[in-house]
C-alpha cells in the first residue's frame, strides 16, 4: 500500500479493479468519458454532459485491515443525474443495481426488487461513516437523533436502498465517486439524496466533491 497527496491509502488492488473496470468500460462504450478516484481528473471533466464515474475500491482503509466493509461503485451520469449505479460486495458476493428507474439487489442467483419506502417510522435508524466528522456529530446531536449505526463505504447506500435503514447525513464534503453509484440505486427504490437546499444531489458540477448531503 501508499499514500496518495490527500493522505488517503492506495493499493495496488485499486489499480487492478480501477484498470479492468476501465478496460471494460471502454469496451462497452467507447465514446463516454470514464472519470475514476485512481485516474488523474481532467479540467472541467464534471462538466460533461454524460460520464462514467468509478471507485474500483470504495472502502480501502476496511479493506487493507482485511475487514468486510468495502465495495465496488460504478455509476452513469446523464445531464448531472447518475441514471444506472452498480454497487459490488465482494465479501458477499451481493449486488446491487439500478435498472430503467427501479433498484435491485442479485443475491445467491435471486434478483430481489427493492424499495426503500416505509411508513410509521417511529425510530428512524441513521446511518454514519465510522469516521464521524464533527458536524454531523453537531447534526446528530440538535437533531436528537440517537439511534444511529456506523458503516464503512458505499454500504451505508445500500441499507438505505434495502430499507433497513432509514437516513444518512453527511455534512462533510466527500467525493463524487463514493457516493453516485448507490444514489442511483437509493433513487431507484423511491428514495433520495438531497443537498442543503432540499434539492435532488446534481453532479453537473466543476468540483469532484459533493458538498453536504442528506440520503432519506
Amino acid at each position: 500500500k501508499a499514500f496518495k497527496d490527500d493522505g488517503s491509502i492506495i493499493t495496488q488492488a485499486d489499480i487492478d479493479v480501477d484498470n479492468y473496470i476501465c478496460g471494460k468500460l471502454k469496451n462497452l462504450d467507447k465514446d463516454t468519458v470514464v472519470i475514476s478516484e485512481e485516474k488523474k481528473l481532467e479540467k472541467n471533466c464534471f462538466l460533461n454532459n454524460k460520464f462514467w464515474l468509478i471507485d474500483p475500491i470504495d472502502g480501502t482503509s476496511n479493506f487493507v485491515k482485511k475487514g468486510k466493509e468495502f465495495t465496488v461503485n460504478i455509476a452513469l451520469v446523464i445531464n448531472g443525474i447518475p441514471e444506472f449505479g452498480m454497487i459490488g460486495h465482494p465479501p458477499s458476493k451481493k449486488i446491487w443495481y439500478s435498472f430503467k428507474k427501479n433498484s435491485y439487489l442479485a443475491e445467491n442467483g435471486n434478483i430481489i426488487k427493492l424499495s426503500s419506502v416505509k411508513k410509521n417510522i417511529k425510530t428512524p435508524l441513521i446511518l454514519c461513516s465510522k469516521g464521524l466528522d464533527p458536524k454531523t456529530e453537531i447534526f446528530l446531536k440538535n437533531n436528537k437523533l440517537s439511534n444511529i449505526k456506523k458503516l464503512s463505504s458505499s454500504l451505508k447506500f445500500c441499507s438505505v436502498a434495502e430499507g433497513k435503514a432509514d437516513i444518512y447525513p453527511r455534512l462533510a464534503s466527500i467525493s463524487k465517486w463514493d457516493i453516485a453509484a448507490g444514489d442511483a440505486i437509493v433513487r431507484g427504490t423511491g428514495g433520495m439524496t438531497l443537498d442543503t437546499n432540499g434539492n435532488p444531489l446534481n453532479y453537473r458540477t466543476p468540483s469532484s466533491k459533493t458538498g453536504q448531503f442528506i440520503v432519506i
